[in-house]
């Protein structure tokens, strides 16, 4: 098992498109709720959703709705460094509100975007990994249209990628590695299945938890 043992605020989950960022969010931020340990969840994704949204006088969820439809201008403004700054901003400014007894949980895209929010607060970076075929078939199913090769080759996937290289910890998720277990006590959460082990922690919010009870597994 793989050990991080300096005090952290939360978490950044990072990893290229369809590793399953979003499965392992869910799953950490179900558990956290579970062991009473509320998380505070945003994705730096979302806010390029929103300018999207704002552009057509439309509802984030109409935009998720038809993603295939907004797919390209989606990928415009999430490739913009201008948007890209801004986002940053935001959520650098969203953490600082954050109340200290909740627990932070980002999905992040890029490195720049680790490490800047790393500068704000003590993050674990939790990277997320399958293999290409894997992720192509995952998106596909999740978007209704295969992701194409210049998708797969552009800057801000590139980038994805790359910040499995910034991560504290690897979980590999692919069609081996079975369900995920995520398991809460004496402050620590630990992430496990049939191809990686991590305990991550002290989490600062779980210190105003009382430990009396056996952690809670997904």
């Amino acid at each position: 098992m793989l050990v991080e043992s300096q005090r952290k605020a939360g978490f950044i989950i990072v990893g290229p498109m369809g590793a399953g960022k979003d499965y392992v969010c869910d799953a950490l931020c179900a558990a956290l709720e579970e062991r009473g340990a509320h998380p505070a969840v945003k994705a730096v994704g979302d806010y390029f959703y929103a300018v999207v949204a704002d552009r057509h006088r439309a509802s984030l969820a109409d935009i998720r709705a038809e993603k295939a439809v907004y797919l390209s201008e989606l990928q415009e403004v999430g490739g913009s460094p201008y948007f890209q700054k801004n986002a940053i901003l935001a959520l650098g400014s969203w953490l600082r509100m954050v109340d200290p007894a909740r627990v932070p949980v980002i999905v992040a895209r890029k490195r720049e975007e680790v490490e800047a929010l790393r500068l704000v607060m003590p993050l674990y970076t939790l990277g997320v990994d399958a293999p290409l075929v894997e992720r192509i078939a995952r998106v596909g199913d999740r978007d209704g249209v295969q992701p194409t090769e210049a998708q797969l080759t552009a800057p801000t996937e590139q980038a994805a990628v790359a910040s499995l290289a910034v991560a504290d910890g690897v979980l590999v998720n692919d069609r081996l590695a079975g369900n995920l277990t995520i398991t809460i006590a004496n402050e620590c959460v630990s992430f496990k299945n049939k191809r990686a082990s991590l305990l991550v922690g002290p989490i600062n919010a779980l210190s105003y938890l009382e430990f009396t009870a056996p952690g809670i597994a997904l």
